[in-house]
């Protein structure tokens, strides 16, 4: 850790090295994890796949294996094989945990 100097703020040269994505819309989280985990898709093959898509470019491959473990941390959690857990992420039962929010209860109980 460099010792702070007057004129330079430590953070700067952190930040440039290190630009901040832009946030990822919910859906977009849903394909990279269901691309990496489900299909076992390669992060270069998903970056130019949403590329192609979109035509924007947002995500790096080190952006879409960070989406990637978000989702499945979550998924471990609940203790859910992929495919029962990808039927629930699609209807949207997870959204709010993976928005920051808890997780929901276990079916049949409270």
């Amino acid at each position: 850790c460099r010792a702070w100097a007057p004129g330079r703020r430590p953070h700067e040269e952190k930040d440039a090295a290190h630009p901040v994505a832009a946030p990822v819309d919910m859906e977009t989280k849903k394909l990279v994890w269901r691309m990496r985990i489900c299909e076992r898709r390669s992060p270069d093959f998903i970056v130019e796949t949403l590329e192609d898509e979109d035509g924007g470019g947002q995500l790096t491959e080190a952006q879409v294996e960070v989406l990637a473990a978000e989702v499945e941390v979550l998924r471990s959690r609940c203790g859910l094989h992929y495919t029962w857990f990808d039927e629930e992420l699609s209807a949207g039962r997870y959204d709010d945990a993976l928005a920051g929010g808890e997780l929901p209860s276990a079916r049949g109980f409270p």
